[in-house]
C-alpha cells in the first residue's frame, strides 16, 4: 500500500507463527527487501531440506510439508525452542524430555492446561458451529537432541495416529496439508491455506535451482538419499 504522504510501500514477506511479517521501507528500497526476504527463505530450505528428505523417505510425510509446517510454527527456525519445529506437545505417550512454553490455541470454551493466562472470544465458529476463543497458555511440549530428530518424530506422529490416515495416501504436499488440517492438526482454522502458501514458495526456489550444490538434492527433487 502507497501512503499519500512519502514514497513508502508495506510489504508482506513472510508468514511467522500465523501473523504476516511486515516492512515499511522507501519504494527505491522495496526490491532490496524483497531479495533478502527471498535469500532468508532460501536459507531455511537449504539448510533443513536433507532432513525433511529423509523424513519423507521414512514416513511417507512429504518434504514441504514439513518445511513448511517447520518455518510456520517456529518463525522460521527463530523459536524452535529444544529444536521442537513442530510444536508436538508432551502427551502420556512421551517418555522423554520436556519443557512448559507459552502459546496460542484456537478452541472452543473449557479446555483446560497447566496455566491459562487469557481467554479472548474471536469471532468465529468451527466446522460443528460451535463459538472458538484465543486461549495464551503454557503447556508441556517435547524437547529433541537435533532437528533431524523433531522431523523424524513428527513424521512417526502422523504414522502412529489414524486420524491422519488419509493424509499419508496423499503423496502432494498441499492436498496432504489440506488432509492433516481437516484431521484436527493445528486450531488455527487458516492452517491449510497457511501451509499451501508456503509450500508453492518452496517449490518456486527448489524450480529455480535453489537446492543445488546440496548432496544428493536434485534441482526438482522432493527427496534426498
Amino acid at each position: 500500500m502507497k501512503n499519500q504522504n512519502s514514497q513508502y510501500w508495506i510489504i508482506a514477506t513472510v508468514i511467522t507463527t500465523g501473523i504476516g511479517l511486515v516492512l515499511l521501507a522507501p519504494a527505491g528500497v522495496k526490491s532490496i527487501q524483497q531479495s533478502m526476504a527471498k535469500m532468508k527463505i532460501k536459507d531455511f530450505l537449504k539448510q533443513y531440506y536433507p532432513d525433511a528428505a529423509k523424513s519423507q523417505q521414512q514416513t511417507g510425510v512429504p518434504a514441504l510439508v514439513t518445511l513448511a509446517q517447520a518455518a510456520l510454527e517456529t518463525g522460521w527456525g527463530k523459536y524452535a525452542h529444544g529444536n521442537n519445529f513442530f510444536g508436538i506437545k508432551a502427551d502420556k505417550s512421551w517418555s522423554g524430555k520436556k519443557q512448559l512454553l507459552k502459546t496460542t490455541e484456537i478452541l472452543p470454551s473449557g479446555r483446560s492446561f497447566p496455566e491459562v493466562i487469557s481467554t479472548t472470544p474471536t469471532g468465529k465458529k468451527n466446522s460443528k458451529g460451535v463459538d472458538l476463543f484465543k486461549y495464551i497458555i503454557r503447556d508441556y511440549f517435547r524437547v529433541y537432541d537435533d532437528p533431524a530428530q523433531s522431523f523424524n518424530d513428527r513424521g512417526q506422529f502422523f504414522l502412529k495416529n489414524p486420524r491422519y490416515k488419509i493424509a499419508l495416501t496423499k503423496s502432494d504436499p498441499k492436498e496432504f496439508a489440506t488432509e492433516i488440517a481437516k484431521a484436527g492438526y493445528a486450531t488455527d482454522p487458516d492452517y491449510a491455506k497457511k501451509l499451501h502458501s508456503l509450500i508453492d514458495g518452496f517449490q518456486s526456489l527448489i524450480n529455480e535451482g535453489a537446492l543445488s550444490g546440496i548432496d544428493n538434492c536434485s534441482d526438482n527433487s522432493e527427496s534426498c538419499c
